[in-house]
């Protein structure tokens, strides 16, 4: 009898890893990059369309990219100030974002990046100098975008993130943001969305700039699952970025762990590394998407364009 419940035991505990291997190893992750565009014309708000801001002759150029679920709001007002430090200014709009739940439902990551690719690309053939800024995922998808075109003629000149994970569960760090992640991937053949909707702001006011954010609640299975198993990959290729990079974060960060912000640091193939961890004050707020806070906005646009025009040590 003790035999018979000890093998059960075992054969459970099989059982478990290998659900676990199935649910979060990258032997086991495929996923299509089916060349998708986003569709601003089906944008909820103005505000999260794509932004382009420029002066005819300019040579140099800004990148901003938003996180997820998130759109260019996030960096509508940052925008303007590299605007007027004398940047051409664009503010990609992601497929799938800012516009309905039903649309985001339909992309995944890899979409999100080959999209990114190719805008990327474009600016870079018209701009002599080009940068990339990128805030949450749009961090990560930057360090990927970097770890693809570094040391090539398209290398991005420099590049900052603000918030970037590789990871947002590394229980050797003792980090753990979010346990759901482990399990998600069995969500994804039953459910497509959780508490979906939209945030168009918030109306009567918020705090120190939030209240501007735009973009989707809820949870969405198969999309969060696609971002958690690309930062995998992000993260094992961080070796492959060798152009200067300035990194922002805030310990009080209440989305991605902070400790992504010296793990990276650590991983990266350049010399040039800038670490600077941000005082975000004592607002209620997540702490995250820095670039938003009124408080902050200009102090860091004004830093990230000390970095760009910054000689290359």
């Amino acid at each position: 009898m003790i035999l018979i419940v000890l093998s059960i035991i075992a054969c459970v505990c099989v059982l478990i890893v290998l659900l676990g291997l199935y649910a979060n190893s990258l032997l086991f992750f495929r996923e299509k990059a089916a060349p998708i565009d986003p569709n601003p014309k089906n944008c909820f708000d103005e505000k999260t369309r794509p932004v382009s801001l420029t002066t005819p002759g300019n040579k140099k150029a800004v990148i901003l990219v938003h996180g997820f679920p998130s759109s260019p709001s996030a960096y509508a007002k940052a925008g303007q100030l590299y605007f007027q430090a004398g940047y051409d200014v664009f503010i990609p709009l992601l497929p799938g974002f800012g516009t309905s739940p039903d649309e985001f439902v339909k992309t995944n990551f890899s979409q999100w990046f080959d999209y990114l690719c190719r805008f990327y690309e474009e600016k870079r053939a018209a701009y002599p100098k080009l940068f990339l800024n990128g805030t949450s995922m749009g961090g990560s998808l930057v360090l990927k975008l970097a770890e693809r075109y570094s040391n090539t003629d398209k290398a991005p000149d420099k590049i900052v993130t603000a918030a970037a994970p590789v990871f947002l569960n590394k229980i050797r760090l003792g980090v753990m943001r979010q346990p759901g992640l482990y399990i998600i991937r069995f969500l994804i053949p039953f459910v497509k969305k959780i508490g979906a909707g939209i945030n168009n702001g918030k109306p009567q006011g918020g705090t120190n700039g939030d209240e501007e954010w735009r973009g989707y609640n809820g949870v969405f299975p198969r999309q969060t699952y696609s971002f958690y198993m690309n930062l995998k990959l992000i993260e094992r290729h961080l070796d492959k970025v060798t152009v200067p990079i300035l990194m922002m974060h805030s310990k009080k960060d209440r989305t991605v762990p902070f400790a992504n912000l010296f793990y990276i640091a650590s991983r990266l193939g350049t010399k040039e590394i800038t670490c600077r961890i941000i005082d975000s004050g004592c607002f209620d707020y997540t702490h995250h998407c820095l670039f938003m806070y009124d408080t902050l906005r200009e102090r860091l646009v004004n830093e990230t364009v000390a970095f760009f025009e910054e000689t290359n040590k």
